[in-house]
């Protein structure tokens, strides 16, 4: 009897063990059931002032476009992570060579609800050694 409760347990706090669904980050606070999520190689990126637009050629093999609106400036980092943890601004330089350029090898997560709210962009950088 112990031992199922302890893989009942186990399961239970690793969800992410569910085959074909990944667990999105706790920044992510929408349902599972209104949640995409498109992971790939972002292969354009802009950034202005009201917009930011990014295609990722997906894993799954389509393009996807993620626009994010942030009136009145062109950072819109709020709606970043970066490997899964709050995007803060000294992170800008881990993912842009210069403003509007991104650095190669960079993958991404997009996190999309589908209740309207902005979609999450997490950055999947390697960690500094």
């Amino acid at each position: 009897m112990r031992i199922a409760i302890l893989l009942l347990a186990a399961v239970v706090a690793h969800p992410q063990n569910t085959p074909g669904r990944p667990t999105p980050p706790p920044a992510v606070t929408c349902a599972p059931d209104h949640l995409t999520v498109f992971r790939g190689r972002p292969v354009q990126w802009s950034r202005a002032v009201g917009q930011s637009t990014m295609t990722i050629a997906s894993d799954s093999g389509t393009t996807e476009i993620v626009v994010l609106k942030h009136p009145d400036t062109d950072d819109g980092s709020q709606y970043f992570l970066l490997n899964t943890k709050p995007f803060k601004p000294a992170d800008w330089t881990r993912i842009e060579e210069k403003p509007g350029t991104l650095r190669r090898g960079l993958r991404v997560s997009v996190w999309a609800c589908d209740d309207g709210r902005q979609p999450m962009i997490d950055w999947q950088v390697p960690e500094k050694k």
